[in-house]
């Protein structure tokens, strides 16, 4: 099999944001640091790039432009800002590392197709959205469901008559039905109301599809619980992570962006694809690997 492992663009394409109030400020630090560091764009260029998507995503423009023109300001050393280098919040993906270790990963599996490889070896064939929602969140917990990122709900698992035609899950259970948004409101969705971390999920956007299999292949542990396909590009690899300390997670979330994942998945808060779903242009969200029985692994 010869695949491209790495996507390497010449001139600068902004990943898809996240909803606002769902962790798009992250993205636009990001983005700013992506389009100055990596493709070296002027503030009014990156600015010109951002903002129309910045609002798309929900945010006013007024609102929007000074996000990003305060975010500009604070990632560049220009006249007036602090001559001292600010440490990114996430690091850039390193294209030279995934290139090798998706080389390794194929070299390893007989350079068959990875996505098929992963469907191969999952221990429960064809799970539906019902089987792997209540394996995933077992005890009838409060979990939040969405069937668009600005249409959800929480409620008790067993208070939802079907999953297979939502679109969005958050991977955590939640604490309380509504909490208050970082604007104020109160929402079925927000971070003041969900629960301890269950799950981390791992999404790669910006990578061929089979690199991502093969990036995940190298991250495989028997916290390994579940591999999802978005019904799109990407693929969700989800990790059971409950009771490790935030640090730790906040570790391997590092060494996962490093790899080409999207760090905006961290944000306890932040809609993943449903396991089994339905995405809106009809594409099965197909669950390509589950594994049950590593939500019971310590």
């Amino acid at each position: 099999m010869s695949i491209s492992f790495v996507y390497r663009p010449k001139t600068y394409q902004p990943s898809t944001p996240p909803f606002a109030g769902a962790g798009l400020h992250a993205w636009i630090m990001r983005e700013v640091r992506i389009a100055g560091d990596v493709f070296n764009l002027s503030d009014s260029a990156i600015l010109d790039a951002l903002l129309p998507i910045a609002v798309s995503a929900g945010r006013p423009i007024g609102e929007a432009r000074s996000e990003i023109e305060k975010t500009i300001s604070t990632v560049r050393r220009t006249p007036g800002n602090s001559t001292t280098e600010r440490k990114p919040k996430w690091p850039l993906p390193d294209l030279d590392l995934i290139e090798a270790i998706a080389a390794k990963e194929l070299e390893k599996i007989g350079g068959v197709n990875p996505i098929d490889y992963i469907r191969s070896r999952s221990p429960v064939k064809g799970a539906t959205a019902d089987l792997a929602v209540k394996a995933l969140f077992p005890g009838d917990p409060l979990i939040c469901v969405g069937s668009s990122r600005s249409q959800f709900i929480t409620a008790r698992v067993s208070k939802f008559k079907r999953f297979d035609t939502g679109q969005f899950i958050v991977p955590s259970p939640m604490e309380s039905v509504k909490g208050y948004t970082q604007a104020g409101r109160l929402s079925y969705k927000s971070d003041s109301n969900v629960g301890p971390r269950r799950y981390l999920v791992l999404e790669f956007d910006d990578l061929p599809k089979e690199t991502q299999a093969l990036v995940i292949l190298r991250l495989w542990c028997n916290r390994l619980v579940a591999v999802v396909s978005s019904g799109g590009k990407s693929l969700h690899a989800w990790f059971y992570v409950a009771g490790e300390p935030e640090e730790a997670i906040r570790a391997t979330m590092e060494q996962a962006v490093l790899r080409g994942a999207c760090h905006s998945t961290f944000t306890k808060s932040q809609f993943v694809r449903l396991p089994g779903g339905l995405r809106e242009n009809g594409n099965r969200q197909e669950i390509l690997y589950f594994n049950p029985q590593g939500v019971m692994k310590t």
